[in-house]
C-alpha cells in the first residue's frame, strides 16, 4: 500500500489540514483556493517515480478554464503560458499597465524546482478551487537567493516560519521578505541584521490615529502553506542567503 498525503491550503481563511496513511510512496494533493487575480504558488510535488514534472502538468487540468495562465519568473523574465480550455499553449502579451512584458513560455519544459514558485493567474472564477497532484519528494533540502528578487514557497505541507531560527540564514541588513495579499496589499517584513521584523500599528489613545511600530516577526507572521513570496536582496554583495525548508 502506498501512503497517500493530501493537504489542502485555504489562502483566504488560512485553514490547511493534512491526512497521511502509511506505508511507501508518498503521493499528494494540493487544493488552491485564493481571492487574488494572481496567486503565487509553490511547487511541492514531483512526477510519480521522481524527477522534474513539466510546467503543462502542475495544475490538474479538469479544474482549469479556459484563459487561466501560469506566469514563472525565471531570471528576471517572466514566461507565460495559457490553457485554451483542451491544452497550455506559450503566450507573449503584457497586462495594460504592466511594467514588465510576458514572454512565450513552454509547457513542456521542466517546472520549477521546490522551493520556488509560480504564479497563477486567473480572470474569471477567482472562488473556483485549482488542484495540483503528485510524489512528495523524499527531502527539500534548501534554496539558494542566488537573485533577488525571487519568487520563493515552502513545498512542505505546513505553514513556513521564516523568521524561526535557522529558517533563513545568511540574511543580510536591509534583506525584505514580500507576500502578496488580496486587494492588492503586501505584508513586508525586513531583517535588521539579528531578527526579522515588520510593521504594526498600535492605539496609542482613543480617538488618534494608531502608531505605526516596528514588532518582531511571530507565529501572525507565518506564510501559508502553499502561498509564495518575494525574497529581495539589500545588496549584492557578501554570500547568497539560503531558505532552508
Amino acid at each position: 500500500m502506498k501512503r497517500i498525503m493530501m493537504a489542502i491550503p485555504l489562502f483566504a481563511a488560512l485553514v490547511a489540514e493534512a491526512v497521511t496513511v502509511s506505508s511507501g510512496n508518498t503521493l499528494g494533493m494540493m487544493k488552491i483556493e485564493s481571492g487574488m487575480g494572481s496567486t503565487p504558488v509553490a511547487v511541492p510535488f514531483v512526477e510519480v517515480g521522481g524527477g522534474a514534472k513539466k510546467v503543462g502538468e502542475l495544475l490538474a487540468p479538469d479544474t482549469l478554464e479556459a484563459g487561466d495562465m501560469m506566469v514563472v519568473y525565471d531570471g528576471g523574465t517572466y514566461r507565460a503560458v495559457r490553457y485554451d480550455g483542451e491544452k497550455w499553449e506559450g503566450i507573449a502579451t503584457a497586462a495594460e499597465g504592466a511594467s514588465f512584458e510576458l514572454v512565450e513560455g513552454d509547457p513542456d519544459v521542466a517546472a520549477p524546482a521546490q522551493g520556488r514558485a509560480f504564479w497563477l493567474d486567473r480572470t474569471n472564477n477567482l472562488s473556483r478551487a485549482v488542484f495540483m497532484a503528485g510524489q512528495v519528494p523524499a527531502s527539500y533540502g534548501a534554496t539558494e537567493v542566488a537573485s533577488s528578487p525571487m519568487l520563493l514557497a515552502s513545498p512542505k505541507a505546513e505553514a513556513f516560519r521564516f523568521y524561526a531560527e535557522g529558517a533563513i540564514t545568511g540574511a543580510a541588513e536591509g534583506d525584505a521578505i514580500i507576500v502578496p495579499q488580496e486587494g492588492g496589499r503586501k505584508f513586508i517584513c525586513t531583517f535588521d541584521g539579528t531578527k526579522w521584523k515588520y510593521t504594526k500599528y498600535v492605539e496609542v489613545a482613543q480617538g488618534f490615529p494608531k502608531k505605526a511600530v516596528q514588532a518582531d516577526a511571530d507565529d501572525s507572521c507565518d506564510i501559508p502553506m502553499g502561498m509564495g513570496f518575494w525574497y529581495v536582496r539589500k545588496g549584492a554583495e557578501g554570500a547568497a542567503p539560503v531558505v532552508n525548508w
